[in-house]
């Protein structure tokens, strides 16, 4: 699919814009739905994947929210529209930075796990400052941005590998049929 990488890009750049913006005034759950449509979009166009898909969705939106709610109940970082629990929209764009690591980002997602640990560690805290200039999140600081940084050194290598694996298929079921005696 000749649109997955420049396509992809151009829709997590503005699941990225969008969720940020509307997070920040007030609007947390528009600022989701923006991220789950993007996700919606990758289901619909990529049927083959959909179980891949959904597998590196879930476990990014699972890590996302384990790993943000940890930072807010440390006091680390609060998140707009949310107390010590990560918000929605945070899930929505973990959920869409998974389906990221299989479209526009699969290559980086195939680099060693040290280097994308080292990646993780820089842009993660770089993300996140970017939200907090846009009034997003709150951050107290340093500390915040280190924990951010081990968030990120941690979560980009596990993700990829996630994205990296493919599911095991379900069974096939073949119907039974029972030959009636002659």
């Amino acid at each position: 699919m000749a649109w997955l990488g420049p396509g992809d890009l151009a829709l997590q750049q503005a699941a990225w814009w969008s969720a940020v913006l509307l997070a920040a005034r007030g609007r947390p759950l528009a600022a989701a739905a923006g991220c789950l449509a993007g996700v919606l979009v990758h289901l619909a166009l990529r049927p083959a994947e959909r179980p891949r898909l959904a597998h590196v969705t879930l476990a990014a939106a699972a890590y996302g929210f384990a790993t943000d709610t940890a930072i807010a109940s440390a006091g680390l970082a609060s998140y707009a529209g949310a107390g010590r629990v990560s918000p929605i929209w945070m899930v929505g764009l973990w959920a869409i930075f998974g389906v990221a690591l299989t479209a526009s980002l699969r290559r980086v997602a195939s680099w060693p796990l040290p280097l994308l640990a080292l990646l993780g560690a820089v842009a993660g805290p770089l993300a996140y400052r970017g939200g907090s200039a846009l009034g997003a999140i709150s951050l107290s600081g340093f500390s915040a941005l280190c924990a951010v940084a081990v968030q990120w050194a941690a979560g980009l290598p596990l993700l990829a590998l996630v994205a990296r694996s493919r599911p095991t298929p379900a069974p096939r079921l073949v119907p039974v049929t029972a030959e009636r005696p002659r």
